[in-house]
């Protein structure tokens, strides 16, 4: 009777056993994608740009470049994206300041221009009127160029100047590949469990 009841319980052992075994197989069998055969963000340099650009480096997904904004969005880094946006939310009044000093330089250099002709004044007083208001003028509109550029840059790919350090971009490229591979993973496997047999997929529960 004791031997019975030792075979009996080294039986529930094996098909326990086996059970597991087969549990473990199942879930081992199931397939998900190597990360190499995914869609994956990565940093290269670009060699070749329809713009011009300063840093070289870029956020590539088979060769197509993302801007910073992009990325960000991407990662779902909310504080970076409206940081990135400060930019064009404010590039109203920098673009107000360049033209109004644009059109104060070019009177500014008309009248010392026109007084320099009459020699109605020394030309210690004019000539410096005229240069130095050719000189705002000129000032006003690489203002208003340059805000208008460097607002626009973060929306631009390949990004000219990055406004994302190559640390910043780094983290949010390896966060947004983890969550492409999670999420293709996640649907592989799902649509693994609905192929498999009904036998199986008691196996699984």
């Amino acid at each position: 009777m004791a031997v019975w009841r030792e075979n009996r319980s080294v039986a529930k052992l094996l098909v326990a056993a086996s059970l597991l075994c087969g549990h473990g197989l199942v879930r081992a069998a199931e397939p998900c994608p190597p990360a190499s055969r995914l869609p994956q963000l990565t940093l290269d340099d670009v060699v070749d740009s329809a713009v011009p650009i300063y840093d070289r480096w870029q956020v590539v997904w088979d060769d197509v470049p993302f801007s910073d904004v992009q990325v960000a969005q991407l990662a779902g880094d909310g504080l970076l994206v409206d940081e990135l946006d400060s930019g064009m939310r404010n590039r109203g009044g920098w673009v107000y300041f360049g033209m109004v000093a644009g059109a104060v330089g070019t009177a500014l250099s008309s009248t010392g221009w026109v007084l320099y002709g009459q020699n109605q004044l020394s030309q210690g007083i004019t000539l410096p009127l005229a240069f130095g208001g050719l000189g705002i003028g000129v000032a006003g509109v690489l203002l208003v160029t340059e805000t208008i550029q460097r607002a626009a840059e973060p929306y631009m790919a390949p990004t000219p100047r990055h406004r994302l350090s190559r640390a910043q971009a780094r983290r949010l490229v390896a966060a947004v590949n983890e969550r492409l591979f999670g999420d293709i993973c996640k649907s592989w496997r799902e649509a693994s469990e609905a192929s498999q047999p009904l036998g199986a997929k008691l196996r699984v529960q």
